[in-house]
């Protein structure tokens, strides 16, 4: 799919969405692009300039994230983990991973640099139990009503 031609049923170009950019409709542009497909959220932000995705990545819902990020190439989608890792360390990461399938997931892990994976998967772990042992709760409940 051409970047310039990515559209959903509310005909959403490129063009649209950095004409809405540069007017400074951040809450706009953020409804619009969260209404795409994240493999066509992918696709805007690796056709976008460097210095756009930044701020186009910021806009992404978290629940679009993951899926966004498994679609990017392997070079950017690099870049905006390094960013995501410095802001929020690994922590946002778990939070992205949570609507992910785990081949997806083991790609975007792949994507790290290698001093990161380690800590990378001791957060998901820790994800996963508190999950775990959230459901394993709510379950004991259910039994004991």
């Amino acid at each position: 799919m051409s970047v310039n031609k990515i559209q959903d049923e509310n005909n959403i170009t490129l063009d649209e969405l950095a004409k809405v950019l540069d007017s400074g409709a951040i809450i706009q542009a953020r409804s619009l692009l969260n209404s795409l497909y994240p493999s066509e959220i992918a696709d805007v932000i690796e056709g976008s300039p460097r210095n756009r995705r930044d701020l186009i990545w910021k806009l992404v819902s978290n629940e679009n994230k993951g899926e966004a990020l498994a679609e990017m190439s392997e070079e950017i989608r690099g870049n905006l983990l390094d960013e995501l890792i410095d802001q929020d360390g690994t922590e946002g990461l778990a939070q992205i991973a949570e609507n992910l399938d785990t081949d997806d997931l083991a790609d975007i892990i792949k994507s790290l640099p290698k001093h990161l994976i380690r800590t990378a998967v001791k957060s998901l772990i820790s994800k996963i139990k508190t999950v775990l042992l959230k459901y394993y709760h709510s379950q004991m409940i259910l039994l004991a009503d």
